[in-house]
């Protein structure tokens, strides 16, 4: 009886560790929620940056993680005004280098969707380290971008997946 019980308390011990948060970070899937990259990370803030096809100029967009795990927006920063750009809501600073950023827009999203086009060369940058997606991410793609904090079975799958 002893060594049914010690047997059990293992399997649900090694069982119960396969769904422990082990690693957390940024991942990125296709519209059909489909694997396309993890980017292991305790950061919690990520810039998406891209030329905005109309301006040609160089945007960025920055998002915090929040304590359920989806991304606050925190600023966006931009050269020239045009489509898409914030004029009323926010904060407006123009910068030194004459870009312009905007801050205190209080939007949270589940996660953040993009369709990759390679004229926009689109880009992550998560601790200071940039991330071209043209490396990641088939031309004409719609891609998601969210945090998650994998569990030891998920980390390994994807481990499997990346190599």
């Amino acid at each position: 009886m002893k060594k049914k019980i010690v047997l059990l308390s293992s399997l649900v011990i090694v069982v119960g560790g396969l769904f422990l948060p082990i690693q957390s970070g940024f991942f990125l899937e296709d519209l059909n929620e489909e694997f396309i990259y993890f980017f292991p990370t305790t950061e919690e803030k990520l810039t998406v940056g891209w030329y905005h096809s109309v301006e040609l100029t160089p945007w960025e967009e920055t998002f915090k993680v929040t304590t359920d795990g989806k991304l606050a927006f925190e600023s966006t920063v931009y050269k020239t005004y045009g489509a898409g750009t914030p004029d009323v809501e926010g904060n407006v600073e123009i910068l030194d280098d004459g870009f312009v950023r905007v801050t205190g827009i209080s939007r949270i999203i589940s996660f953040y969707s993009l369709f990759y086009m390679p004229n926009s060369h689109y880009y992550l940058r998560i601790n200071n380290d940039m991330y071209e997606l043209k490396d990641y991410v088939s031309d004409y793609t719609n891609v998601h971008i969210s945090y998650r904090k994998l569990p030891l079975y998920k980390w390994l799958v994807i481990n499997y997946l990346m190599n």
